[in-house]
């Protein structure tokens, strides 16, 4: 079973995948 880096990343950190959604929505928005 070989998991990627990214994959693994972003399942560790929730917080870094919701500051990248709040980051896009600011963009968006602004």
């Amino acid at each position: 079973m070989q998991q990627r880096p990214s994959d693994n990343m972003f399942k560790g950190t929730p917080r870094l995948r919701y500051f990248l959604i709040l980051s896009a929505a600011v963009l968006i928005t602004g």
